[in-house]
């Protein structure tokens, strides 16, 4: 498994590969067709192939182009990084989303939280050595005031909680989702008073 955040080879070597193999697709044929010790069938089948084989290799290089891309830049998630960034300065700084994450490992405790990243990436970056069982994203709203949504179902979770300084509560899926809801109902209502 290659080292890094994602699973998978890492986007240097799919570039590498895609350069490779286009590289040999290109011009292998080309190569082949000038080989005087070559059978003359052997040049004639090369020298034909040579047209088709290079749209090919400008396929196939740009497929690893984009694959490398994507995973490079994203860290590996597949959800381009530009995208990310276009939507953060579109946007204010309390733009994101609220999350509802579970885990099989802690039955009946829930993590509700902020990102200002998608929530499947959130989920990923939350699996580290420590946690068994990754993270399942069970609801996640977006919205331009998703700091204070969050801070609100905070305080409505409170007695829930189960410590203060940690996201985590005990609490059914469907009882986090309507707290979530009914957080971003109360903050919506309170900015539209202002």
């Amino acid at each position: 498994m290659a080292k890094g955040r994602g699973r998978g080879p890492s986007a240097k070597k799919i570039l590498a590969a895609g350069l490779l193999v286009s590289a040999l697709l290109a011009f292998g044929p080309s190569v082949l067709a000038s080989r005087p010790e070559a059978p003359p069938s052997v040049r004639a089948a090369a020298a034909r192939s040579i047209p088709h084989l290079r749209w090919t290799a400008a396929f196939v290089l740009a497929g690893s182009l984009a694959a490398a891309f994507a995973k490079g830049r994203a860290g590996g998630t597949g959800i381009p990084f530009y995208a990310r960034i276009r939507a953060r300065r579109r946007t204010g700084p309390e733009w994101g989303y609220v999350y509802v994450l579970s885990n099989k490992a802690m039955p009946g405790l829930l993590k509700i939280g902020f990102t200002d990243r998608h929530p499947k990436v959130r989920a990923k970056e939350l699996r580290t050595t420590g946690v068994p069982e990754p993270f399942e994203v069970e609801f996640a709203v977006r919205d331009d005031f998703a700091r204070r949504i969050e801070a609100q179902a905070h305080r409505l979770m409170e007695e829930e909680r189960i410590r203060m300084d940690r996201e985590f509560a005990r609490m059914e899926i469907p009882a986090a989702v309507s707290l979530v809801k009914r957080a971003q109902a109360q903050v919506r209502g309170a900015m539209k008073g202002r």
